[in-house]
């Protein structure tokens, strides 16, 4: 007996009042699959949005006919207004917290005025900044043709008076964050991503190897990546081991991950 996979959809033509299930695979209880998920947005109001699934790399469910979202909402800058003067006078950190992000989300010009506010405001509440690096590492890459530039935002975090890779919840804030949290800006086929990985690998090593030993996880299963990504991320990772000072731990990971290949 096998278990099924669903993807449960919202869509504006959805059958029922709640979100539409979508089965799209069998499987064991108790086997270890890797699922993948591709969403293409739609034109708005029209039915050409777009989701496929995989499993082992096998692709199992495609729909290109989907209406993720209707007409385009002409209120768009009112709302951004909105969000922004919410982040202002919220009067609790979900509603302040929510509002920044889905101005990060949309790439909204006030994206950057909220978060020089939140961070002016909450700059002695470490947990405050902690969720303002990460938010800044997870921000969706530009749609402009111009990879790198959450990356590059990154690497200017990095020299942000408020982070340290000494403190371990500033670095996971902002190095995790984007590594683990935000696969569209970390990989890309010129392996900018994965050298940075790498780099910073090293350099946490140095100071605390058990939370390099966690982020030494992140790429872990570079086995799975399509090309050309698969061969940048093991060319990236190929010389971590050899440096003679590195820690039990993660040469272990990084060698296991690597063991076979």
């Amino acid at each position: 007996a096998g278990g099924s996979l669903v993807v449960y959809l919202y869509h504006q033509d959805k059958p029922k009042r709640y979100g539409e299930d979508l089965p799209f695979a069998t499987v064991r209880p108790g086997g270890t699959y890797l699922v993948e998920q591709r969403v293409r947005m739609n034109t708005p109001n029209q039915r050409d949005g777009r989701l496929d699934m995989w499993i082992d790399g096998e692709h199992k469910l495609s729909r290109c006919d989907i209406r993720f979202r209707g007409a385009v909402d002409r209120d768009a800058p009112l709302w951004r207004g909105r969000a922004y003067q919410r982040v202002k006078d919220a009067t609790n950190m979900t509603d302040r917290y929510d509002a920044l992000r889905a101005l990060v989300a949309a790439r909204s010009p006030l994206a950057d005025k909220a978060l020089a506010h939140l961070y002016e405001r909450f700059r002695d509440e470490p947990l405050v900044i902690d969720k303002w690096f990460a938010l800044q590492a997870m921000a969706p890459e530009a749609t402009d043709g111009t990879p790198g530039k959450v990356l590059g935002r990154v690497r200017a975090l990095m020299q942000h008076p408020d982070f340290s890779m000494k403190n371990p919840n500033r670095a996971r804030s902002l190095l995790f964050a984007l590594c683990a949290g935000n696969p569209a800006a970390f990989h890309r086929s010129d392996a900018a991503g994965y050298v940075f990985w790498a780099e910073q690998l090293l350099d946490l090593d140095a100071l605390n190897p058990q939370l390099a030993a966690r982020f030494a996880r992140t790429m872990d299963r570079w086995r799975v990546l399509a090309e050309p990504y698969r061969r940048a991320s093991r060319e990236a990772t190929d010389p971590v081991p050899a440096r003679p000072d590195l820690s039990n731990d993660v040469r272990e990971i990084v060698g296991c991950a690597l063991e076979g290949a």
